[in-house]
């Protein structure tokens, strides 16, 4: 038996120890069944916009714990003006985060440094338990040995934009049932993870680009978000998905990873319109407990090991109308639970382990509309 992701097990001690979109348009995603082409409402892409170093400002690093106040975004207003006196070390640069004028973050380069050791805030940007509407968009967060960013019970952000590199611990850690959007970001080398969702829903990572990271895109205990148009490769693996259900991963190019997509224990995700090619490993991988899932049209071929593994499931999955990389269909060997069909094709293989799969019928050329547009 192949063991899962060992990213995947140490997850639980790991996180325990203006032109975008905005947040509210994640909401309201889970009334439909996996199944259906309507699943999760898809964004409009984010506008292009390109953020290097020698286009920001130094910033120290920002640790933010509440909506206002001393440790929050605002000291209060000039009284000639009524304009907002924003506190010290905040990043905030602007209004219009949204609703009623919230905060906007952007513009800075959060480095490691000195400073950072001292005022002990190996984070880049902290935010804590604020219900304020904030866009953390345009800045250049590197080399932080406890994550680029972490946000915890930040009940309406949008991340826009930043370009988040070699970080400890993952570039971005979110946690809290809030909906976050992670939009239109560029992760790169980043230990354990690029982008992790711990405990959310509703949540969406979309256009994003995430390079040489350990795990790209990890949702752990979360559910009825979705994960779609990014580009992911020389990860680790992908997409993981841990005790996460009712999700999508949708029209993603998942290339030259160790797995491609995993899923441990996730059940009613559908694994939709992606292109997953060139992995290391296996392309997608369904682990015990994985039950009710969906895997189809999406281009799998050309992975080193199987296209498809399931290993301990109590139902068939459906891998329907996909393309394993030869007109002739899967190779492997293995029954079609649904239609007997052997699967003694010269694409992909379906490998199973006290698991079975119904894949007949299958594409017999590519699927143009595969992967990250």
């Amino acid at each position: 038996m192949r063991p899962q992701s060992t990213l995947v097990v140490a997850l639980v001690a790991v996180i325990t120890t203006t032109g975008f979109v905005p947040v509210g348009s994640a909401m309201g995603m889970h009334d439909a069944e996996p199944t259906s082409d309507e699943r999760h409402e898809v964004l409009d892409p984010a506008p292009v916009s390109t953020v290097e170093a020698a286009d920001c400002v130094p910033h120290p690093p920002i640790r933010i714990t509440e909506n206002q106040g001393p440790d929050g975004f605002i000291l209060g207003h000039e009284p000639a003006t009524g304009e907002p006196i924003y506190r010290p070390g905040s990043g905030v640069t602007a209004g219009e985060g949204t609703e009623e004028d919230p905060y906007v973050i952007s513009g800075w380069c959060i480095e490691d440094s000195p400073i950072s050791e001292v005022t002990n805030r190996l984070l880049g940007i902290e935010i804590r338990g604020t219900s304020a509407h904030v866009v953390i968009q345009d800045n250049v967060i590197t080399g932080h040995d406890r994550g680029g960013m972490k946000l915890d019970g930040a009940e309406t952000v949008t991340i826009h934009n930043n370009t988040i590199t070699d970080n400890g611990r993952g570039g971005l850690i979110l946690s809290g049932s809030s909906p976050y959007v992670v939009q239109d970001n560029t992760l790169t080398d980043n230990d354990r993870y690029g982008v992790v969702l711990y405990g959310t829903s509703d949540s969406v990572v979309q256009d994003n680009t995430l390079t040489e990271n350990d795990d790209a895109v990890v949702l752990f205990r979360s559910s009825h978000s979705v994960v779609q148009d990014n580009t992911l490769t020389e990860n680790d693996d992908g997409v993981v998905l841990s005790g996460s259900n009712d999700n999508a991963v949708r029209d993603n190019t998942i290339t030259d990873n160790a797995d491609g997509v995993e899923l441990f224990r996730s059940s009613n995700n559908a694994v939709r319109a992606n292109t997953v090619t060139d992995n290391g490993d296996d392309g997608v991988v369904l682990f015990e407990l994985s039950d009710n899932n969906v895997v189809e049209n999406n281009n799998i071929h050309d992975n080193t090991g199987a296209g498809l593994l399931a290993e301990d499931l109590s139902e068939p999955v459906d891998a329907t109308d996909n393309w394993w990389g030869h007109d002739t269909g899967p190779s492997g060997g293995e029954t079609d639970a649904c239609t007997d069909t052997t699967a003694d094709g010269q694409g992909d293989a379906i490998t199973t382990s006290n698991a079975e799969v119904c894949f007949a019928p299958w594409r017999t050329s590519p699927n143009p509309d595969a992967g990250a547009g």
